[in-house]
């Protein structure tokens, strides 16, 4: 009994759902769409079923809680069903059994039995021969009713079986055919090793054979040529030591040679130096020079200023000289005119007013005269200033003329030693083109020589390689063909026993057949099974196949006799029934010809079958009889169109198999894997014969491409050899030569710099020379056109100091006119009031003339000292002058004495560049000589190491072992003569299976094996044929039994829920009870006995639940779950079914998922799914049986 059912986050329950479950019938119910199936489900599920379809899902995560709007998915799902075991229905010594299954969304299953972990396997095997089984009868839903009902008796015949208890031996048995099977395989395999080791065994011993021989040839030669390796060792050492020796001597040279130039480099710069000093003190000198230039211009101006001052001053002194004695003059005549005043007073009154008149015109002609002379001595005070400015500038540019007439001169004689030097580095330059010419043509040739030897070692190599894979391809060929020959011999063989013993043939055809071939007295007459006379070709096999169908076991003899002779033979010996086929006795019907001429326009048409196919001569009416009614079509609609246009008389078959009965029946679908394919069978096994015997030829001509090609493949080896050994010779030349090339390039390149470099300074010096030039040109002219300026202000000024002096003369004339005017009116007046006043007027003059006098006087003595202070400024100019112009002539006289001595230098600078180039050329040869003793010393090292490299990879030998491995040689000629021979013959030997020894050895002992191997099997395949022989025994006893005593039950049961009538099962006649068909007949009541397929559909429904019950009689199960079994019966019948219910609960647990009102009437406890949360399903339980109390 089933106590109760735990669910959790199964489908729409994801709250942790309990229901107990009691003894008598317990109902489920609810609204469509409420979760009421997922109840059953949930059983199932528990129960171990793996199919997401039979629980309504697509995929077993569909059983997982998806969530909905207001709840999230759950990752698991879990269900517990707990049994009552009192009665140990399971073989478990416990009183209640849980069985738990959960499910996480990962894909991991879990099962528990007792919260036990176990396996899927443990679940079913507790559950087998209980009833529970999902198989079974334990839980029925209207699917299980319509797998009753079905026509197919293969879904009917698990209840069945279930009920009788035999599906544990079912699958015991299959377990035991799939071990046979295995066996067999084994077998086959087992036998398919041992023919291929027995193949192998003579080939491999000869392998061994040769391995022998090849070990024993390829020890003497390691010897060998371990020992002249050795020999060569120590000849390239013996020249790396000569080489070393040479590199040592030429190390020497070129320390030498690097020391002397190192001393010329340093004297050099030495002399570099010296000339900077040179260049220092001479730039010094002409700077010193400039400054006295400059200087002498400033002391030659000095002394022309003084000049101009000194007679300026001599001038001003005359002029107050002259002043003077004009002023004398006056006194002596106001002296002698004292005495006469009186009596000129009258006449000085007269002269006063002449006087007054004529001082007033005088005053005027003098105001004009100072204004005059006043405007022209501000002209010549411009004009001696401007004269001042232009012999500054003329000074500056007398500078100027003198520092661009010296730095001329240093250009012109730097631009002679330039371009002197540019020569000699031109003629170097040509020299060194004219020698990297020759290299680069040398290195051309040898670049050319080199590409090809590139190109012939790359076609060398590609050569070899395309002759491997040349080799490879025909090895895989021959691997490939090996392969196929060995799969079609094992497929033919298999298939030549499988002919041979005539299996897939019915069993009494086999028996049959054997005992024909042992029995002398049975073979007359018997020409053999119809599968194994035919020669069809393969695309019309499965067709041929489904149209013979059971005929292909039909036996073949001559007459009726015959065959009556093996009826009783087989009738005798109990081994079962046979059709024969008497050739005398066959009544042919064929096609008409003109029927087929009507059909062949039809698209698809292939033609009659029996025109197709081939059968033995002389047994050409058999195949008539067989095939001579039956049409092949390429497909079903060209089947059908043929058929219609034929009138559906005769049976067609597609290639697919599908065929087109007589009548308009028709059959198709897909076929089993057990399509016997007897019927081709012996066509194919001689395509297969044929096929190897091409495949056999196939090989045999590739294996001599094969030698061929191996050939090629040693010949190409030793081309790309050669050509790698000249291509290693040509490199060498041409990295000696590209050397060599590139130290001339690199001293091209520099002498090219120099060139270019004094090419620029030589420029850049002329371009300075054309600056300096025009510079001393621009200063001449500036200095031209000063001097010309200077002297029209001189001109000028001196015009208008004569002008102004001859003014200022007027000037203190017309001055001395008004004064003497003044005075005389004056006198005349003072004279008058001296007359007037005692003639004190004519002192007062007088004293006036003195201090005039005084002051001419004071004025005298400052002019005179001026020219005194001017004429020694003079002489000390001169003095200086002097001076300056000595030290101009000693700078000059230093300057060219300098400037020779810059010359020498120059010249000991160039004398000292051609033997630095001298030395430097020596040294590049030493040098080159140097790496060429270095390279010659690297290549010897080189070749020793490969030669000790190949040692090591060969031998894995190093050099101290190799000592230890030589052998005494006393001709090395012969010796390599014979190493020679010995590589040639292993190389003729071929490839050489190096490990045939200990396989021919493994070989031995593996044909030991597998051959004990083999009996092992046959002892396991004769016990496993035992153990089915009795499994088989056994189910046949209890499936009779069982199934009697089920349709015992099954009529008194039928008329209990249609009141009245019967019912019975039979079985069909088959050779097999366990593979019978179980055929249901039944009669309600005012109805005749009829099959189940002739009753209607609540009929049908109620007898399948009849059936159901009648099994429950026979095995009560614990429980029984009815999933709305009874939806398709009336009110009346439905009824019937909860009545009958009612009666049956006392004795099982019913578990009933219904939306039938009687139904859940009769229950005693009723459990409510509902639906209140969209998508969550939750179970409400009512005792149904309280409710009846109160």
């Amino acid at each position: 009994m089933l106590l109760s059912l735990e669910i959790l986050g199964f489908k729409s329950f994801p709250e942790a759902t309990r229901v107990d479950l009691d003894t008598g019938i317990t109902a489920i119910v609810g609204p469509n769409g409420s979760g009421k199936s997922n109840v059953t489900d949930a059983i199932r599920w528990g129960l171990s079923e793996q199919s997401a379809r039979i629980l309504r899902g697509q995929r077993m995560s569909d059983m997982i809680f998806s969530g909905t709007a207001q709840r999230r998915p759950m990752s698991y799902a879990e269900v517990v069903l707990t049994f009552d075991n009192s009665k140990r229905v399971f073989d478990l010594d416990y009183d209640t059994v849980s069985i738990s299954r959960r499910y996480h969304r990962s894909g991991e299953s879990e099962y528990f039995i007792n919260k036990t972990a176990c396996r899927l396997k443990d679940v079913n095997t507790l559950l087998v021969d209980t009833g529970i089984g999902l198989d079974g009868y334990s839980i029925v839903g209207q699917g299980k009713i319509d797998e009753i009902l079905n026509e197919r008796s293969d879904d009917r015949r698990l209840i069945f079986d279930e009920a009788s208890g035999i599906v544990q031996f079912k699958s015991r048995k299959a377990e035991s055919e799939r071990r046979l099977e295995r066996a067999n395989q084994n077998l086959l395999r087992v036998d398919d090793i041992l023919e291929e080791l027995r193949r192998q065994a003579d080939p491999l011993k000869q392998q061994a054979e040769d391995a022998r021989r090849y070990s024993e040839l390829n020890d003497r030669y390691r010897k060998l040529d371990i020992s002249l390796s050795w020999m060569q060792i120590k000849d390239y050492e013996k020249q790396a030591g000569e080489a070393e020796e040479n590199q040592n001597i030429a190390t020497l040279e070129l320390i030498d040679a690097e020391a002397a130039l190192t001393a010329i480099n340093k004297k050099n710069s030495r002399l570099d130096d010296e000339i900077a000093e040179l260049e220092i003190t001479v730039e010094a000198e002409r700077k010193a020079h400039n400054e006295l230039s400059v200087k002498l211009a400033d002391t030659t101006g000095a002394i022309a200023l003084s000049r101009e001052k000194e007679s300026s001053s001599e001038e001003r002194l005359q002029q107050l000289e002259e002043e003077k004695l004009r002023l004398n003059e006056q006194i002596s005549i106001l002296a002698n005119t004292v005495i006469d005043r009186q009596e000129r007073h009258s006449q000085l009154e007269k002269q006063c007013k002449s006087y007054e008149g004529r001082l007033l015109e005088a005053k005027e002609a003098l105001a004009e005269a100072v204004s005059g002379l006043s405007k022209s001595e501000k002209e010549t005070d411009e004009l001696r200033k401007g004269r001042e400015e232009l012999k500054d500038c003329l000074f500056q540019v007398n500078s100027e003329l003198q520092s661009a007439k010296a730095e001329n001169s240093f250009l012109q004689d730097h631009l002679n030693a330039s371009v002197a030097e540019l020569s000699g580095d031109q003629s170097d330059l040509n020299r060194a083109v004219f020698a990297l010419e020759e290299v680069s043509a040398r290195l051309e040739v040898l670049q050319a020589e080199l590409a090809l030897s590139e190109q012939v070692a790359e076609e060398m190599k590609a050569v070899r390689i395309e002759a491997e894979r040349k080799l490879e391809d025909i090895d895989q060929s021959i691997i490939e063909l090996r392969d196929s020959e060995r799969q079609r011999a094992y497929e033919e063989d298999t298939l030549s026993r499988l002919e041979q013993s005539f299996e897939g043939y019915q069993k009494p055809v086999k028996d049959l057949m054997q005992a024909i071939r042992h029995k002398e007295e049975l073979r007359t007459g018997v020409v053999g099974p119809l599968g194994s006379l035919l020669n069809i070709p393969e695309d019309l096999a499965l067709a041929v196949d489904v149209a013979l169908g059971a005929m292909v076991h039909n036996i073949v003899c001559d007459t009726e006799d015959t065959a009556k002779t093996l009826i009783d033979f087989l009738r005798e010996h109990n081994l079962g029934r046979v059709t024969f086929l008497p050739q005398a006795a066959l009544q042919v019907s064929k096609i008409g010809q003109g029927s087929l001429d009507a059909l062949r326009t039809e698209k698809g048409f292939v033609g009659l079958a029996s025109d197709l196919i081939k059968i033995r001569p002389g047994l050409e009416n058999v195949l008539d009889y067989a095939l001579g009614r039956v049409l092949i079509a390429d497909s079903l609609d060209d089947a059908i169109k043929i058929a219609r246009k034929s009138g559906r008389k005769y049976r067609i078959v597609s290639r697919n198999g599908d065929i087109m009965y007589p009548g308009g029946s028709m059959s198709g679908g897909s076929l089993s894997n057990r399509q016997s394919g007897l019927a081709g069978r012996p066509a194919r096994i001689r395509a297969l014969q044929e096929e190897r015997l091409e495949i056999a030829q196939k090989i045999a001509s590739i294996e001599s491409e094969y030698n061929t090609a191996l050939d090629r493949l040693h010949l190409a080896a030793a081309s790309e050899e050669d050509s790698l050994s000249r291509l290693s010779q040509k490199r060498s030349v041409f990295a000696e030569s590209e050397f060599d090339y590139k130290s001339k390039d690199n001293h091209l390149t520099a002498l090219k710099s120099s060139v270019h470099k004094r090419q620029s300074a030589i420029e850049k010096t002329k371009e300075q020379i054309v600056s300096s030039l025009a510079t001393y040109q621009d200063a001449e002219q500036k200095s031209v056109s000063l001097r010309a300026q200077i002297a029209d202000l001189d001109d000028k000024i001196a015009k208008a100091e004569t002008e102004n002096r001859s003014a200022s003369e007027q000037r203190e004339l017309l001055r001395d006119d008004v004064t003497h005017l003044e005075i005389s009116l004056q006198s005349l007046q003072e004279a008058l009031q001296e007359i007037n006043s005692n003639m004190q007027s004519s002192d007062e003059e007088e004293e006036r003339h003195r201090q005039r006098i005084v002051d001419i006087d004071e004025s005298i003595e400052s002019y005179r000292l001026r020219i005194k202070t001017e004429q020694e400024n003079i002489i000390k100019a001169r003095s200086s002058l002097e001076v300056i112009e000595q030290q101009l002539i000693g700078l000059e006289q230093s300057l060219q004495l300098s400037s020779k001595r810059q010359v020498t230098m120059q010249q000991e600078k160039r004398e000292l560049y051609l033997s630095l180039q001298s030395k430097s050329e020596q040294l590049g040869l030493l040098r080159s000589a140097k790496a060429k003793q270095e390279a010659a010393q690297e290549r010897i090292v080189e070749q020793r190491d490969d030669l000790l490299n190949r040692i090591w990879e060969t031998y894995n030998l190093t050099l101290h072992e190799i000592e230890d491995r030589t052998v005494e040689i006393d001709s090395p000629a012969q010796a390599k003569r014979e190493r020679n021979r010995i590589r040639n013959e292993l190389e003729a030997m071929g490839a050489i299976n190096h490990n045939a020894l200990n396989d021919y050895e493994a070989l031995r002992n593996r044909l030991e094996s597998s051959e004990s191997q083999r009996k092992d099997i046959e002892n396991a395949r004769s016990e496993l044929k035992e153990v089915i022989s009795s499994l088989e025994h056994a189910m046949r006893e209890r499936f009779q039994e069982t199934f009697h005593r089920i349709n015992q039950n099954f009529s008194p049961v039928f008329s209990d829920l249609f009141s009245g009538g019967i019912a019975q099962l039979s079985l069909s006649e088959t050779e097999d009870i366990l593979d019978a068909d179980i055929e249901i007949r039944a009669q309600p009541p005012g109805k005749k006995l009829s099959r189940l397929s002739l009753l209607s559909g609540g009929e049908r429904c109620l007898t399948a639940i009849a059936l159901i019950f009648a099994i429950l009689q026979l095995k009560p199960t614990p429980f029984v779950v009815f999933d709305e079994i009874e939806s398709s019966l009336d009110d009346v019948n439905g009824q019937r079914f909860a009545n009958y219910i009612k009666n049956y609960s006392d004795h099982m647990q019913f578990i009933l998922v219904t939306h039938r009102k009687p139904t859940m009437e009769a229950a005693d406890r009723l459990y409510g799914v509902t639906m209140q949360e969209r998508g969550i399903s939750r179970v409400l339980s009512m005792k149904l049986s309280n409710v009846d109390q109160e």
